[in-house]
C-alpha cells in the first residue's frame, strides 16, 4: 500500500538512529511547543526523493515544507552547527523503497507500554506486513551497528549519507 501511493516519485526510505536511541531533530511537529520544533525521537524515518538536480525530503513530521529540499532540511533539521555529544551522531539506513515496501514490518508492539496502553496514538493506516507474513523487525531497521543482509539496506554515517544522496543528485542532472 505504501509503494502504491508514492509510486514512481519516490525513491529511498532513510531510517535516522543513534547507539542510545535518542535522534535530535528540529522543526518537528511534535516538539513540544519548543519553537524550534526540536524533538528526540527514538527512531525517525523520512522518504528521500531523487530527481534531476535535487534530492527531496519528505518528513510526515515537520514543520518545514512536504517535501523540502535536502540541503534545506539538512540546515534546519539536523542543524549541523549544533555540537552533538558524539553518542548522539546520527546514523542511517538508506533501503531502496521497493526492498522497504517488501520486507519491513512492524505490529507497532514497540508502542505498547507494559500495562498495555499505547505510548502515543498508533497511526491510522494498516500495520506493515513483511515478505513471508513477517509481523516485525523494526529492529533490524533500527540496528545501525550490526551486519544486516543486503535487502535491508545500507548504514551510513551522517555526513558520508548526504554526500551520497548529494552525489546521486548529481549523476541525475547529468
Amino acid at each position: 500500500e505504501f509503494q502504491g501511493q508514492f509510486a514512481g516519485r519516490l525513491t529511498n526510505i532513510a531510517l535516522q538512529h543513534v547507539t542510545v536511541h535518542l535522534v535530535p531533530i528540529w522543526q518537528q511537529r511534535a516538539g513540544h511547543g519548543e519553537e524550534d520544533g526540536l524533538m528526540v525521537w527514538d527512531y525517525h524515518v523520512i522518504v528521500l526523493q531523487v530527481a534531476p538536480g535535487e534530492v527531496r525530503v519528505w518528513d510526515f513530521d515537520t514543520l518545514l515544507a512536504f517535501p523540502c529540499s535536502l540541503i534545506e532540511y539538512t540546515r534546519r533539521a539536523f542543524c549541523p552547527e549544533t555540537a552533538l555529544h558524539p553518542e548522539f551522531m546520527r546514523r542511517f539506513r538508506a533501503v531502496p523503497l521497493p526492498l522497504y515496501g517488501q520486507f519491513f514490518a512492524s505490529d507497532r508492539s514497540h508502542m505498547v507500554k507494559e500495562d498495555g496502553s499505547w505510548s502515543a496514538p498508533p497511526p491510522e493506516h494498516p500495520c506493515f506486513v513483511g515478505d513471508g507474513g513477517c509481523k516485525t523487525n523494526l529492529e533490524v531497521y533500527t540496528d545501525m551497528v550490526g551486519e544486516s543482509p543486503a535487502r535491508y539496506g545500507r548504514v551510513y554515517e551522517q555526513e558520508e549519507f548526504l554526500l551520497a544522496f548529494l552525489q546521486m543528485m548529481g549523476k541525475q542532472a547529468k
